[in-house]
């Protein structure tokens, strides 16, 4: 999780982030694959996560996730 974000839950005197807002620093943080299994984590966090939906929205979440997340070692480097 990025410290920003990781900030922004561990603060009680700060707002929660908004569902939208969550969905992003999720999908940044590199820690989630897909758009489903950011959903997951916002339904954990009692967040409402029918907001994360649209194909618009679901294109930059998936892009973001794939560009976020470490390259799998090739087999070549193996």
């Amino acid at each position: 999780m990025r410290p920003a974000a990781a900030a922004n839950l561990a603060d009680p005197a700060s707002p929660p982030p908004s569902p939208l807002e969550r969905a992003f620093a999720l999908a940044r943080s590199g820690e989630y694959a897909s758009v489903s299994e950011i959903r997951r984590r916002i339904r954990e966090e009692r967040l409402d996560w029918r907001q994360i939906e649209g194909p618009t929205l679901t294109r930059q979440l998936k892009r973001l996730c794939q560009e976020s997340r470490p390259l799998a070692p090739t087999e070549e480097a193996a």
